[in-house]
């Protein structure tokens, strides 16, 4: 069973990860604000972030992000 990305993992138990649930809230703004996926890469590389999985951010990696059913879930 795979944990949404922002659920960290202790001790046994699910714990949210308050950081990954602002920086996805930032996510869903830019990208109700119109932002294209490349200008959300383009932001949080800027902001020294990195997904999740992986060292860099894509546009298809913020759109995997965006459009996950487990991110929506957290909605």
């Amino acid at each position: 069973m795979r944990r949404p990305a922002t659920v960290a993992f202790s001790f046994g138990e699910h714990v949210e990860d308050h950081v990954q649930q602002l920086e996805l809230r930032e996510l869903r703004a830019m990208f109700a604000a119109g932002d294209s996926y490349s200008q959300i890469a383009a932001f949080m590389y800027g902001k020294g972030k990195t997904p999740s999985r992986g060292k860099l951010w894509y546009s298809s990696s913020v759109r995997a992000v965006l459009m996950s059913k487990m991110t929506k879930e957290t909605a």
